[in-house]
């Protein structure tokens, strides 16, 4: 399964422009959230800003739960992206020295 990552505020993204609610083909992530206030009413704000407090009824069972719910901005890499760890590993080998297949183990001890 991939790994997914919620974006904060100064995240960027960039897409094809006719798909960004910006009309802008990079944007910040606050700035998507701010387009988005334009057409939510200030009671229903607190979904995408804080959270909103609920019940919620899982299809699995447990009978209902109280919480809050809010939507967040979330990515999904195509690829699991590399530890900086192990990118700085490969950048310190000379050039034309293949990785060690400890490196991946050396990484885990380390974690």
């Amino acid at each position: 399964m991939t790994e997914r990552i919620i974006l904060k505020g100064n995240d960027v993204i960039s897409m094809e422009q006719h798909k960004s609610l910006t009309h802008n083909p990079t944007s910040k992530v606050h700035e998507i959230r701010e387009e988005m206030d334009r057409f939510i009413d200030s009671e229903r704000k607190a979904w995408f800003h804080s959270a909103v407090k609920c019940e919620v009824l899982l299809a699995r069972g447990g009978g209902w739960m109280k919480g809050k719910v809010r939507f967040v901005c979330e990515f999904i890499p195509d690829e699991k992206p590399v530890p900086k760890k192990k990118q700085q590993l490969q950048q310190e080998l000379p050039p034309g020295e293949p990785p060690s297949p400890l490196d991946d183990l050396r990484e885990q001890l380390n974690s």
